[in-house]
């Protein structure tokens, strides 16, 4: 895993990230979490990020993470509807957010800042991640670690994502962990990534896109995962990474294609590969419908951009594009033990990637999931190839 620090790439081995994990996830025991509690992360893309995540659910937790864009309102109303006990968060920007509406949060809330602050906000328990990972004892992690695997089942919730909520009031997103690794699984087996490969992520992982496709394919293949400094800095970090592999949303891939353009250099063969690293094997689009002048582009230019479909819903992915099967205008087949089919036109789905349902929201669960099958809300065919 590399991570930037001081504007320069550092790497840590498998051991030294297992190491902060355990001890981690024994200090957030002994601070009293209990197997089922949710944990919130409010967190832009760092080395916290990760290790808050599998601490937590290594701790048999469930984690709630909210997007780091939302407003105060936002994130107090996702935190107060999830039942959270605990908070990590990433800066003292993200701590005012809660500060300005502190009436408003439940009074026994423990909060833990990734980054050093000064004064302790009046009515919070406010203390640093170092001084809570200081509890943490790795004698006991081999215990934490029998505790998990014997306890932990495929149908144990491990995750409650918020939907964006653009088609109404934000629902919590339950996925356990049988959703995120038969989607990981299935998704790698689609695509075919391999150990050698070097991923730079930039996308945000609190939402499942990022997390299923770059960090949990990471964590079961073993390749090498660079976090980009921003998403400002996504072009520099490739020149310095050299990435095999990427996954972005279609805006992103177009302003690549822009920025060549605006170069002046998008016939030049070998153009896109020299800015992307020189090294580039797949791009993968998710999040939107892919635009056919940029699918063309980067056709042209013999990078294969795959285009995918999912949902928060679906951990997330439903259909992806291969290398060996990709076109204009088509997000690919269903991945493995993933069902489709169409009904008035409506895309569902039925497979293990199915989430377990939305949390306290039985009505709306029923609205979406019937026999077994989620209603997507999407509109969508199949073609004779599918």
């Amino acid at each position: 895993l590399a991570v930037k620090c001081g504007g320069q790439y550092e790497s840590l081995t498998w051991g030294q990230l297992g190491d902060r994990v355990c001890q981690l996830a024994v200090a957030l025991i002994r601070s009293g979490v209990e197997p089922g509690d949710r944990i919130v992360q409010v967190s832009e893309n760092r080395l916290e990020w990760i290790v808050c995540d599998l601490a937590i659910q290594l701790a048999r937790a469930v984690h709630v993470p909210l997007h780091a864009t939302l407003s105060g309102r936002q994130i107090v109303e996702q935190l107060v509807d999830s039942g959270a006990t605990k908070v990590f968060l990433s800066d003292f920007s993200q701590l005012t957010k809660l500060t300005e509406r502190v009436a408003e949060l439940p009074a026994a809330l423990d909060y833990w800042v990734f980054d050093s602050i000064d004064d302790c906000p009046v009515g919070m328990e406010v203390a640093s991640l170092a001084q809570l990972e200081g509890h943490g004892d790795l004698s006991e992690a081999t215990r934490v670690l029998e505790d998990a695997q014997q306890q932990v089942t495929p149908e144990t919730l491990a995750t409650m994502i918020y939907t964006s909520g653009t088609t109404g009031e934000p629902k919590g997103v339950m996925l356990t962990h049988d959703n995120l690794y038969s989607n990981t699984q299935a998704t790698i087996e689609a695509i075919t990534m391999v150990r050698e490969d070097r991923r730079l992520t930039f996308l945000p992982l609190s939402h499942v896109f990022a997390r299923t496709c770059d960090l949990y394919t990471w964590l079961m293949i073993g390749y090498q995962l660079s976090l980009a400094e921003s998403r400002e800095t996504v072009l520099s970090d490739c020149q310095t990474v050299k990435p095999t592999a990427l996954n972005g949303v279609p805006y992103f891939f177009d302003k690549v294609r822009r920025y060549l353009v605006s170069q002046q250099v998008e016939v030049r063969p070998g153009a896109l590969r020299d800015l992307l690293g020189g090294e580039m094997r797949i791009c993968c689009s998710g999040g939107a419908a892919l635009p056919e002048h940029v699918f063309e582009f980067y056709w042209q230019q013999q990078i294969p951009l795959l285009e995918g479909y999912g949902l928060t819903e679906t951990s997330p992915v439903i259909t992806v594009s291969t290398p060996e099967h990709y076109r204009r205008k088509s997000a690919g087949r269903a991945i493995s033990g993933v069902e489709i089919r169409i009904e008035n036109e409506e895309i569902l789905t039925r497979g293990p990637h199915v989430m377990q349902g939305y949390y306290q929201k039985p009505e709306a669960t029923q609205e979406v999931i019937r026999d077994g099958w989620f209603y997507t809300g999407d509109l969508g065919h199949l073609d004779e190839n599918h």
